[in-house]
């Protein structure tokens, strides 16, 4: 997904060129920071506690640290290992909850071809739109992601192209909460084999321990589910204190060390009653409204998913009336996880409740494995085809986006260029591991990236949704760029080591560059930005 070319680094989606510069960028601090420095900063936001998860972006800089890879190589291969480890963990979790081999493999399969009837409206305009003149050049390579659905902040359908692609979090995440929720099941499983009991518990703790550092969503999502089965075997609990309390010791230093006091917005978690849906609408707006707006959101959103697997559930409840306990509480808890995720947003960018709904998504889509399965094992010969088209219906879109996601060719987006690279790296290499950076807030930018510096103030939507609150601090970045003279307190407040005057900071301020060259030194430049460091006295 990432390609360095002459001209610079590209990625091969619009995802991974939004999500991956700061996964480089931390990738790159720790790579080459020392180790008193790693949590000194929040790479986006100077002075701000690093409360990122950050143990996926810290593999792979051992990959740079230890093997001497490219930041770009690293960052492909941990992804290429997580994805490998993520469908190995999704089967072993398929499977303890099915017992079903083929099941499990099919409900991956139904997951990763995740979701919408997008496919529809591309029909739709096939059909209509007269500027599209070849059937299958449209076809092989759909002209946009028809399940996005920006109205909703709904950015992606795919589970792929949306999340395990470029939320690397997302992907090492759920790797270790698929894994360490299968070993917790398997030890259960075990209960009346004490030793084995207690080593699947000890595994369990450990991965479900390390999610606040790699996914907080995902532990949010696993927790109903935990703590109801551990009431369920409360009998047990001398074994099952083997689970709670290293994973609870585990969670809570992990959360107090790196996350907590770190979120400075009071209104980080907010209600939203039918999650996006009711946005837009007038303030009287009936409740028959607001039903019915809630309900065509997820229609649109996830299509012919939502009644098929309300009948799997009905069908597996069927099928195991008094077994499969473990399981239907899984289940259990991840519908409640998905309507808890309709009355509240998690974070204040409501797109990031979509790693909650994709939880609820696999789980779904394992439960309609199960139905189909079974189905598939009736001798009318109306059952089959029957299958197959609520199959088509449920992947079709999927498999459309990633054909498309495959084309990287056609859809490359550049992250840098190749003259900011090396001067990032320049800066890496001559200025001191904690200088702090006065720069435009872009979300790519190459002091931040290449460099491994951190910047007064990266892309703000993104520094709020990190909990972050900016408003003065966006202000005094606009004072220090435009009236430099006036705002000596506020260099010495930010403690700003240098200034960068590029392209992008001449697009977003006017910049009163007279001032930085007569009473500021330019210590680095290359042909499009010039690095500004304080004269001494």
């Amino acid at each position: 997904m990432l390609e360095k070319k002459p001209s610079g680094l590209w990625a091969g989606h619009v995802n991974v060129w939004s999500d991956w510069s700061l996964h480089l960028a931390i990738t790159n601090l720790f790579a080459s920071k020392p180790w008193s420095e790693w949590f000194l900063y929040h790479p986006y936001y100077a002075h701000g506690k690093f409360t990122y998860p950050f143990l996926t972006n810290f593999i792979p800089a051992l990959f740079v640290k230890i093997l001497g890879m490219q930041l770009e190589t690293a960052l492909c291969l941990s992804s290429i290992l997580y994805s490998l480890f993520l469908i190995a963990g999704l089967y072993f979790l398929g499977f303890m909850l099915l017992k079903k081999p083929w099941a499990s493999v099919l409900g991956i399969i139904i997951f990763f071809l995740s979701s919408g009837p997008g496919f529809y409206y591309a029909i739709k305009d096939l059909l209509t739109d007269s500027s599209i003149d070849s059937f299958w050049s449209f076809l092989l390579y759909p002209p946009k992601d028809y399940s996005r659905i920006d109205s909703y902040q709904w950015y992606a359908g795919n589970v792929i192209t949306g999340l395990l692609a470029p939320q690397r979090g997302f992907l090492l995440g759920m790797t270790l909460g698929s894994f360490g929720f299968a070993f917790f099941l398997r030890g259960i499983e075990k209960l009346n084999q004490k030793k084995s009991a207690l080593q699947n518990f000890w595994i369990a703790a450990l991965l479900i321990g390390l999610l606040p550092i790699s996914h907080m969503h995902t532990l949010i999502s696993l927790t109903p589910a935990f703590a109801v089965i551990c009431l369920f075997y409360a009998r047990d609990y001398k074994k099952l204190l083997h689970f709670v309390i290293p994973s609870s010791v585990l969670i809570l230093t992990l959360y107090f060390r790196f996350i907590s006091g770190g979120i400075e917005n009071p209104h980080f978690m907010n209600l939203a009653f039918g999650y996006s849906s009711q946005w837009n609408l007038p303030t009287d707006a009936s409740i028959f409204t607001k039903i019915y707006k809630f309900i065509w959101l997820w229609t649109k959103i996830w299509g012919a998913f939502i009644p098929v697997v309300l009948v799997s559930i009905w069908f597996f409840w069927k099928q195991n009336k008094k077994e499969m306990l473990t399981s239907k509480v899984f289940f259990g808890g991840l519908i409640f996880m998905f309507l808890l995720g309709n009355v509240i947003l998690f974070q204040p960018v409501a797109w990031d409740n979509s790693k909650i709904f994709f939880w609820a998504y696999f789980g779904g889509s394992l439960l309609c494995a199960n139905f189909f399965t079974s189905l598939w094992k009736n001798k009318s010969r109306y059952v089959k085809p029957l299958v197959g088209f609520l199959f088509f219906l449920l992947c079709s879109t999927g498999a459309w986006e990633l054909i498309r996601l495959q084309q990287i060719e056609k859809h490359q987006f550049q992250m840098t260029n190749a003259e900011d690279i090396a001067l990032g790296e320049q800066l890496k290499k001559d200025t001191k591991t904690d200088a702090v950076f006065l720069t435009a807030s872009d979300h790519n930018h190459w002091v931040m990236m290449w460099g491994a510096r951190s910047i007064l103030l990266g892309f703000t939507p993104w520094v709020w949704n990190y909990g972050f609150q900016y408003g003065q601090r966006e202000k005094d970045q606009k004072e220090m760029f435009e009236k430099p003279e006036q705002s000596q307190a506020l260099f010495e407040k930010y403690q700003i080591s240098y200034v960068v005057i590029g392209p992008s900071e001449r697009s977003h301020f006017k910049i009163d560059e007279n001032y930085f060259n007569t009473h500021w030194t330019v210590k680095f430049k290359n042909a499009s930005n010039q690095v500004f460091e304080r004269k001494l006295n």
